[in-house]
Formats: C-alpha cells, structure tokens, sequence
C-alpha cells in the first residue's frame, strides 16, 4: 500500500501543474491548454538555463571555473529564498482545501510532510537550472571526476533546504503578527515588488556599467557572493576548489538538521499557525460610518481594485511588466540611457521604440486576464447581481486600462523628455500606450471570459498558469518587440500603424462583451 503522504504529495503536485485534471477530464481544451503550458514552461527553462550557461562560461573563462558552481549555488539559494518570503506561509498553510484535506483519514504528519515536498521539489526544479550548467561548465574547464559529480549532486539537492527553511519561518511569523491586520497582504505585495524592483534596477544597472571585460566583473561579483553574502557556498567551493571532501558533507549535514528542526517545529504548531494566519481582523471594533451612494459600476469597479490590492499573487503577478517600464525609466533618468543612445546614432527614433517595448510588456501586466476566474466558488453571488454581464465585465477591465495607460502614458513622456523627442513624439508614444493598454484590458478579461479558471485551490493558479495570462503575454510580447525593431529603421509610421490597430482592436472586443452571457 503506497503510503499517504507520497499520495498527497502526488496529487497536489499534479494539481500544482495542472497536470491531474489534464489526465481525468474528456475536455480537449483542456489538455491542449495544459500542453501549450508545458511547452511554453520548457520554452522558459531553456531560455534560463541557455543564459545560466553563458554567465558561467564567463565565469570559467575569467579563470574562476572551479568557482563556478558555488557561484551558482549562491544565485540558486537567494532566489528560492526571496521567492519563498514573499510568498510568505501560503505554500504550507494558506490553502482553501486545509479543512477538506484534514478532515480526510490520514495523520496530521503526512498532510505536513506532503505541504513541506511540495514547497520543495518546485524550489529544487528552479535550482536545478542553475546548477546543471554549472556543473557541465566546471567539468568542460576543470575536468570530470566521480568525486565532484556527486558533491555537486549532493549539494544540488540539499540547496534549497535552508533558504526554504528560513523564508518560510520569517514569511510565516510576519504573517501571523500582522494577521488582524487590514492592509497586511497589500504590504506583502508591495514587499514582493519592491524586491523584483531591486533585482531589476541591479540587473540594469549592471548591463549598463559594465566594463569591457564582463568576465572580470563577474569574478568580483562571485568572490563577494561566495565568500560574503552566502558563506554556505564556500563550503562547496572549498571541496571543489580546495580538495576539502568534508566541507561539501558539512553544507549537506547543517541544511538537512535545519530542515529537520523546522519539520519538528511545524509538526508541534501547524494547526495553531493556520488559525492564526486565517485570522481577518477579529479584534477591530466596528465604527458606524457614512454610506456613501454610487452607481452599480462605479461600486463594481472599486471592488476591482480592493481585490487586486488585498491579494499578494494578483498585485505581484499583475504589475511585473509595469515595474520593469518603471525600472527602465529609472535608469533612463540616472544617465545610463544617454550613453546607449548615443552610441546607436538614432536618437530622432528612440523614443518610438521604446513605445514599442512599452506595449511589449504590457502583456504582462494585465489583472483582467485572471479577474474574472478569481471568482471561483463564489461566483454565483456575482452574476446573480441585477447587473448586466458587459457592466461587469468592463469594470474587470477597468483596473487594467487605468493602471497600464498611466504607467505607459508616464514612460513614454519621460523616455521622450530624456532623449529630446520632437513635439509630436510626445503625442503619438502616450497615445499608443493608452492604446495598446486598451486592447490589453479588454482582451484580456474577453479572454478571460472565454478560458475561465474557476477550480483553482490557490490564487496563483488562476493568475499565472492560466490560459489567457500566457496567450497576452506572447500575445503582445511579438507584435510590440517588431514595432520596437521596426521604428529604429523606419521611425514613427510603424508606431502609427500599431496603434491605430490596437485601437480598432479594442474597440471591436469591447463591442464583442456586450454579447457575453455569464453562467455559474
């Protein structure tokens, strides 16, 4: 009899990929929509993994290859970590199926030994995009040996042990001490933001300030990270780099005896920390206040943006594009877009592709291609509202439009007055933002209409491994990178066009919800 918790962990591993409904269901649109997932997932690995691979060829070539994959064991651990924290203790504990699954005939030890598996394997399946190229790097420049293979492998399973361990004790004790909170989930996300933010303005500011010999600049970066800011990662480095087989047993030892007290300490307290973490303000005294009237859709709309705020999965994966613009537009005022400018000799045609690149990630901020299967269960008591289906489709849009046409709006103005654009740039790039805004808002809840994602157990599988999330983010991530290509060689009038498209196309798609009929 295969034991409960290896079951449990299947399954949820399987709902976690979609995976499991993919293999029950007579849908083929659903399993051609769980395939084109897979694809588009194996298309991002391969594109991570092909760029892990040249950042340690560099590596190796600025003779630090037997550095190598601790450089890449330390990049590994602070991702899962940063992941893991602003995730906070949703893997383990915040989950709409606690009761179902506790109430099912299996001990309290296997539901908390599967929770902490499938917080894993996910972690372990992003660590190993790091360390594989590391480890054929290492082997290419410093030779193969069976010694190095298996404390690479060793060190490999066991990275993200700690990290895990730690970011899950952290986001789990903040999520509890802000529990009774009001605006504690907004706070995670702006947390969550403010992080990807400053990974973004580093990694631009590193792209930008480069020296020639970026080999060089990577070697410093490694013997800081190696010897400083993860000092786990000099224990592989020393039996990589200095023959010291007991250091590699050492990492493996204390990650697996932090693992373990953190195992011992969830089993004592998970019931208490779930309660704790479902608390919602139960302490607040209640105050009698003013009920202010407004129409039916201004009331939908302000509903909108109390659910995108008061989730961290939906802020955090909606706004991703708008911050890279905001990060771009930062270093754009630092200075470091002059020098890149200036070598390309094409000033007068700037600011119409980074227009372009504007609508390019746009596609990836749009909180109306989830907001319509973030309903779930309780999306009967919207539609029974006496409010018409295309009211309540555009209110779902309407966080979108407002939030991308502003963001746009304000990059493409400042991108304009950085480079010195002509006076018309300043008319046409805004303009086409809010354009390609539109079409992002309106296509993505029409999306959302027709591939809803209604059985979702947790918030981040309706936002980010649904259909039309993926199908947008390509969606205007091709068409907005050939505008971006086109303007550098023939200026303005491509910009034009795509935004007289875009344009026409919003307005076909808003005309196309007021035929839209919603069922539970």
């Amino acid at each position: 009899m295969k034991a409960k918790w290896a079951l449990l962990t299947k399954i949820q591993l399987l709902e976690l990929f979609g995976l499991n409904k993919a293999r029950h269901t007579s849908d083929g649109r659903v399993r051609r929509r769980t395939f084109g997932a897979a694809i588009l997932l194996g298309f991002v690995g391969v594109i991570l993994v092909a760029f892990t691979a040249a950042v340690c060829i560099l590596l190796a070539r600025a003779q630090m290859g037997a550095h190598v994959p601790a450089f890449m064991l330390a990049i590994s651990s602070f991702t899962v970590f940063l992941y893991a924290l602003v995730r906070g203790g949703g893997e383990l504990f915040a989950v709409r199926d606690y009761d179902l699954v506790m109430s099912m005939p299996v001990k309290k030890r296997d539901v908390i030994l599967s929770r902490l598996l499938c917080a894993y394997v996910p972690n372990l399946a992003f660590t190993l995009v790091f360390m594989l190229p590391a480890m054929i790097v290492y082997f290419v420049y410093c030779g193969f040996s069976f010694g190095a293979l298996g404390a690479i492998l060793l060190a490999t399973l066991c990275a993200p042990l700690a990290p895990l361990a730690v970011a899950l004790t952290l986001g789990t004790l903040l999520s509890a001490l802000t529990a009774g909170f009001r605006y504690r989930n907004t706070l995670r996300a702006v947390f969550g933001i403010l992080v990807f933010g400053a990974l973004m303005a580093l990694y631009f500011w590193f792209s930008f300030s480069a020296s020639e010999d970026m080999g060089a600049d990577l070697a410093n970066i490694a013997d800081v990270l190696i010897g400083k800011a993860y000092p786990p990662a000099l224990l592989l480095d020393r039996t990589l780099a200095g023959g010291a087989v007991w250091a590699v047993f050492a990492f493996a030892g204390g990650s697996l005896a932090l693992a373990a007290l953190f195992c011992l300490v969830v089993a004592a307290c998970y019931t208490r920390i779930h309660a704790s973490l479902q608390a919602r303000g139960a302490k607040k005294a209640y105050k009698a206040e003013q009920v202010k009237s407004s129409s039916a859709f201004a009331a939908l709309v302000r509903k909108e943006f109390k659910r995108l705020f008061g989730s961290t999965a939906y802020l955090f994966n909606s706004v991703g594009g708008l911050l890279v613009l905001v990060v771009l537009v930062v270093v754009l005022l630092l200075g470091f877009g002059d020098s890149m400018f200036s070598e390309a000799q094409i000033l007068t045609r700037v600011p119409y592709s980074l227009a372009g690149l504007c609508a390019a990630f746009l596609g990836t901020a749009c909180p109306a291609a989830s907001a319509l299967s973030l309903e779930g269960s309780s999306r009967g008591q919207l539609f029974a509202m006496p409010v018409s289906a295309r009211k309540i489709l555009l209110a779902k849009a309407t966080p979108t439009l407002v939030l991308d046409g502003l963001v746009s709006a304000a990059v493409s103005i400042v991108c304009c007055a950085v480079v010195g654009a002509p006076w018309h740039a300043y008319l046409l790039c805004p303009l086409s933002g809010i354009a390609a805004a539109a079409l992002v808002a309106f296509g993505g809840i029409f999306l959302n209409y027709k591939f809803p994602k209604y059985d979702w157990t947790q918030e981040i599988q309706a936002v980010k491994r649904g259909a039309p999330v993926m199908i947008l983010s390509f969606g205007m991530l091709v068409p907005g990178m050939i505008v971006t290509v086109l303007t550098l060689v023939f200026g303005w009038i491509p910009l034009l066009v795509f935004a007289v498209l875009c344009a026409v196309l919003a307005i076909l798609t808003a005309a196309l919800l007021g035929k839209a009929k919603l069922y539970v």
